[in-house]
């Protein structure tokens, strides 16, 4: 008997997501430190674009879940309730720092 895996479709929005995530950390240390110009006003035009995608991801990849529950965990106790925790403040990072980032574009003049 087989154990019991994520659907392909959820590992797809996973792998989706953390290549989103890699891409908008690189483009947001890097960027920073370009001149003043155009090619510095469209990294950040980009930066400001993938991290709305990356909202949008995300509330597909939570609806996913909700009606395609993941797999049954293979233990139970402290470790399992210790990643259950981490799992949740991972996705509330993957939350918090778009709308961290849209709020503070937000009040900028530029």
């Amino acid at each position: 008997m087989s154990p019991q895996r994520y659907t392909w479709q959820a590992m797809l929005l996973h792998w989706a997501q953390a290549i989103l995530m890699l891409w908008l950390l690189w483009l947001g240390w890097t960027m920073t430190d370009l001149p003043k110009g155009a090619e510095r006003s469209a990294a950040y035009g980009l930066h400001k674009s993938l991290g709305l995608l990356m909202l949008l991801v995300l509330a597909l990849r939570l609806i996913w879940r909700r009606r395609n529950p993941p797999p049954a965990a293979l233990a139970e106790g402290w470790e399992t309730r210790l990643a259950t925790a981490t799992h949740h403040a991972l996705y509330a990072f993957l939350l918090l720092a778009p709308l961290a980032g849209y709020l503070a574009s937000s009040f900028t003049p530029y």
